[in-house]
């Protein structure tokens, strides 16, 4: 941070709650602009960040995103006591969880292998009397603890489509597919537009994935809505 710290950086930080979606954009080493918009747990690549090493408005390139990813990844894996540490501990948000600053870089310091960008920030940080010592989260420790989740279905993609159709009881191929234009998500290997029609229609439009097998699929249209029929019933069956 050639500058310090800019005024949206340090009003995130001297702050006693963070969005889980902005502190892992700021590990990485962007600080969001905007609030986040929901992308289903994914990071928001259309708001505006501001790059901690010099104060620049740029945006992140999609490795960036990755990692950003990366990280909340690493929070998902983790048995960590988020709840007592959440603003709202009685509310489950599948796109967003708003914690604690300072629970927040205990974690990200447990981090391995450890992130310069995170130690330097904090120390900053600490320099500056916005946050105190405190030992970090034995991260990779947690990890090692945690049981593996089981595999729902046969491939990545419809564990997927059970998880958020979970949350969203309307989605349908087409809004996936809407969805997916925009950012791919980790599920899939690529989307297939027809060229010969408008992008916003996409009945032509068909999925290239990799099953736990490793063994690739190219699906249509038809297939993804049963797919995502397929998903509906697995939760209206476990709900019973």
């Amino acid at each position: 941070m050639s500058n310090g710290f800019f005024k949206e950086l340090e009003d995130a930080l001297d702050n006693e709650w963070i969005s889980m979606q902005d502190i892992c954009a700021i590990f990485v080493g962007f600080c969001p602009l905007e609030p986040y918009q929901s992308n289903f747990g994914g990071p928001d690549i259309n708001r505006r960040y501001k790059r901690i090493a010099d104060g620049e408005e740029v945006k992140p390139s999609e490795a960036d995103f990755k990692e950003m990813r990366h990280y909340l990844d690493k929070w998902s894996l983790s048995d960590f006591d988020i709840q007592s540490n959440s603003r709202y501990p009685n509310k489950i948000d599948v796109n967003d969880t708003v914690i604690s600053v300072r629970f927040a870089f205990k974690v990200g310091l447990g981090f391995r292998p450890l992130d310069e960008r995170i130690c330097n920030l904090y120390d900053a940080a600490v320099d500056a009397g916005i946050l105190p010592v405190e030992p970090s989260v034995p991260v990779e420790e947690l990890i090692k603890q945690v049981t593996p989740a089981p595999k729902l279905s046969q491939s990545p993609l419809q564990d997927y489509l059970i998880k958020i159709t979970k949350y969203e009881s309307d989605l349908t191929a087409g809004k996936l597919f809407a969805r997916w234009e925009k950012e791919k998500p980790y599920c899939i290997n690529e989307i297939i537009p027809d060229k010969n029609e408008p992008k916003s229609y996409f009945l032509n439009y068909r999925v290239k994935f990799t099953t736990h097998s490793q063994k690739v699929i190219e699906s249509d249209y038809d297939a993804l809505e049963s797919a995502i029929n397929r998903a509906k019933k697995f939760n209206n069956k476990s709900a019973k």
